[in-house]
């Protein structure tokens, strides 16, 4: 799967390309919230100007999808699961169908909230918080 070119991710890791030395420096240090200041520092307005303040949910995927997987933290990203597509589960979907208590509380649905009344049971529907 494939996803479109899109010129608020382009524009992210572009910057986050450039900026490479310091922020491996930052998440070796777990320094994750200086590295979230820092990008919206320098990102904020140019993803505003682009995409309006969904540009900023776009900005924020791409920054945690970054930060995962250069944090090695286990995760899947984009799955379907009871029909709701997810964006990004911690740690992965066998263990939310297992044990739910050891997944992330908060994952993110992108259509979560067009398609929560179509999820009736299973744990994202008992996760209002998604």
């Amino acid at each position: 799967m494939q996803e479109e070119p899109n010129p608020i991710k382009e524009f992210l890791f572009n910057y986050l390309k450039k900026s490479e030395k310091r922020i491996q420096e930052l998440i070796s240090q777990s320094k994750f919230t200086e590295i979230i200041d820092d990008v919206l520092e320098n990102c904020y307005d140019k993803v505003i100007s682009i995409g309006g303040k969904e540009g900023l949910g776009i900005l924020a995927t791409g920054l945690l999808h970054y930060l995962l997987t250069n944090a090695l933290v286990f995760s899947q990203r984009k799955i379907e699961y009871n029909g709701i597509q997810i964006d990004i589960i911690i740690p992965d979907l066998k263990t939310l169908e297992i044990d739910p208590k050891k997944n992330f509380d908060n994952m993110y649905s992108r259509n979560y909230w067009q398609s929560r009344n179509r999820a009736k049971t299973g744990a994202i529907a008992k996760n209002p918080t998604c």
